[in-house]
């Protein structure tokens, strides 16, 4: 009779070692089983092993416990057995729950010096508060966009209700590359004041106010082509001839300028949507006046970088119409040029050095996709002037749209 209720027992408990053991017990090595039960019972010692605890315990009890499926007994080795298993058990579980709590404060951490970098460690005033500066007292609205070198806000003008875009920039006079920062921002503003053309957006002046600096532009309610992109997807055929016959506009604008100016950052993010299908060229903070050529400097965003500018060679206008060629597979595919860019190291190397151009994977008519191949040419010789791409036969489907 004992004999049938050890074999009994040691078939139950069998079928309960050929069970697939939980990610938990995974973890735990028979080291640290050991270990654990040799903590809560020295007598097991002598068993030589695990197994041999095991084996020699289920003939005290075949009783198994509905929680652990462990062999147990209030008293005696086996209760001991089974009480320094399920310790060790609620040790692995304890954890492994400690180690998905530290990830989560890791991430809850890397979160918010990510958010105090971007906003520069310091608190942004309520928006109920005005803001006074020299040219404007106004009142922040909501928030337009954020780079890593400052926010756009929309704000109001107290005294006329003039909805405008503010453009905030914290300085840190104690910081070198601030100060050169400072100055670069000058540029900029230099640069506003001289460009007045229906496709640009319109400069309304600038302020400092303690450790901050503000440019007031044109307020453009659609956001930017990428923005709109990301709500609606990919544009019709219509609607980009529409575009390009404007941004065109504006390029031959700063391209005829004496001396004339290089943007050096067209891209979705970077024109603005406004009324009656109107868009503008925005943020001239890489933009640079130039006799004719930039010397190896590296300036933009690579997805719409021109490999001559990516090369770091002598650059002219054709690299920003390589950019704007980039914008128009970027209007119809919806996405950045060359395709989401999981690598850019990747993508800077392809720019730079293969014989390709921004692939256009979607359909798209003979016009459309010749005025591409016009503005993404390789060789900068074989690209077409702004001016010259004004004539070109793919802006006549915006004149079509508009007369229907």
């Amino acid at each position: 009779m004992k004999k049938s209720s050890q074999r009994s027992a040691m078939e139950s408990l069998q079928l309960e070692s050929t069970a697939e053991p939980s990610e938990l017990e995974r973890q735990c090595s028979v080291t640290s089983a050991v270990s654990a039960v040799s903590m809560g019972s020295r007598e097991s010692e002598s068993r030589g092993s695990l197994n041999g605890i095991m084996e020699a315990d289920v003939a005290d009890s075949g009783e198994l416990d509905p929680d652990f499926g462990e062999v147990i007994h209030p008293g005696g080795r086996s209760g001991q057995l089974s009480l320094a298993l399920k310790r060790l058990k609620e040790l692995a579980k304890n954890k492994s729950k400690g180690r998905r709590k530290e990830r989560r404060e890791k991430e809850k951490d890397c979160e918010e010096r990510l958010k105090l970098q971007v906003e520069a460690s310091r608190t942004v005033e309520p928006r109920s508060v005005s803001i006074k500066g020299g040219s404007f007292t106004w009142v922040r609205g909501e928030l337009l966009g954020r780079g890593s070198l400052g926010s756009v806000w929309k704000a109001t003008d107290k005294k006329t209700g003039q909805v405008m875009a503010v453009k905030e920039v914290i300085i840190d006079h104690l910081d070198d590359s601030d100060k050169d920062f400072s100055q670069s921002l000058e540029v900029e503003i230099d640069l506003y004041k001289q460009l007045k053309h229906p496709n640009i957006v319109r400069y309304l002046g600038n302020d400092r106010v303690k450790d901050r600096f503000y440019i007031y532009l044109e307020y453009m309610q659609g956001g930017s082509v990428s923005q709109v992109l990301h709500r609606e997807g990919p544009m019709p055929e219509s609607l980009i001839a529409c575009y390009a016959a404007q941004l065109l506009e504006g390029l031959n604008y700063l391209h005829t300028r004496e001396p004339l100016i290089l943007h050096r950052d067209v891209k979705g993010g970077n024109i603005l949507v406004g009324e009656k299908r109107s868009v503008k060229l925005s943020d001239f903070g890489c933009s640079k006046r130039s006799e004719e050529t930039c010397k190896h400097t590296l300036r933009g965003s690579i997805p719409w970088m021109a490999p001559e500018v990516m090369n770091e060679r002598a650059y002219g206008r054709k690299a920003d119409v390589w950019s704007l060629g980039c914008v128009f597979i970027e209007m119809i595919t919806a996405k950045p040029p060359w395709g989401l860019m999981h690598n850019p190291l990747a993508t800077m190397v392809r720019v730079a050095t293969s014989e390709e151009t921004p692939p256009v994977n979607v359909p798209i008519s003979d016009a459309f996709r010749d005025i591409i191949t016009s503005c993404t040419r390789r060789d900068p010789e074989e690209r077409l002037l702004a001016s010259e791409l004004l004539d070109h036969p793919f802006l006549a489907l915006a004149e079509i749209d508009e007369s229907t």
